[in-house]
């Protein structure tokens, strides 16, 4: 509900009607990430693939960071096109469509949602993987919410193109490189959490008396 309520109220100004249902919808969606079902250990091997998901979205935008900073015009055979026309015309459409708002989103609330689960549902040396994984990824998400996400809610509503728009986008490049950097150092515990729990439950299981 916490999640809900604040994305809610952060976004409820860049939203339409279709924004949010699609918002609505996914946080439904992402519900059983806190049924009492759900475990470390999946949610784990759920945090390998969202940080697989994130770094290849990333990776492309990160083609069009250095277009605009080393803001070259492209030519189309006709005319050239200035480098930010060219940025301006992917995140525009990439920003309002609507899978890719849901995928996003999805991201969102699953990370938020796992990190308590897997905080509150792990003994005291898990707890503290798990504690480490969650001021990286802090560290990298609040920079990149901070210094882009609040660049692409300005292009995502705007009608026409300015340049201006992209004024000072070395800091956009630079806080989605301290994600990566986040990201990376996130791997190995993350990896840990999955193998470690599988051998845990592995040992669990041979320990079991058999029966007959």
């Amino acid at each position: 509900m916490a999640s809900f309520v604040g994305l809610g109220i952060w976004l409820c100004n860049d939203m339409g009607l279709l924004d949010g249902l699609i918002f609505s919808g996914i946080n439904v969606l992402c519900l059983p990430i806190i049924f009492p079902q759900t475990t470390p250990r999946f949610l784990a091997c759920l945090g390998g693939v969202i940080l697989g998901l994130i770094a290849g979205m990333q990776l492309v935008d990160l083609c069009f960071d250095i277009v605009i900073i080393r803001d070259h015009a492209f030519f189309d055979g006709v005319s050239l096109i200035p480098a930010r026309k060219v940025a301006y015309i992917y995140y525009h459409t990439v920003l309002n469509a609507p899978h890719v708002n849901a995928v996003l989103l999805g991201i969102i609330v699953v990370s938020f949602l796992g990190s308590f689960v897997g905080l509150g549902r792990s003994d005291p040396k898990t707890r503290a993987v798990w504690i480490f994984i969650g001021c990286l990824m802090a560290v990298g998400v609040s920079a990149y919410l901070l210094c882009v996400v609040t660049r692409y809610l300005g292009i995502r509503s705007s009608k026409i193109y300015d340049p201006l728009l992209f004024e000072g986008w070395g800091y956009v490049m630079a806080s989605r490189l301290v994600l990566y950097a986040t990201m990376c150092l996130a791997f190995p515990p993350l990896f840990s959490l999955q193998a470690g729990n599988a051998v845990a439950n592995c040992r669990t299981f041979q320990e079991k008396p058999h029966e007959g």
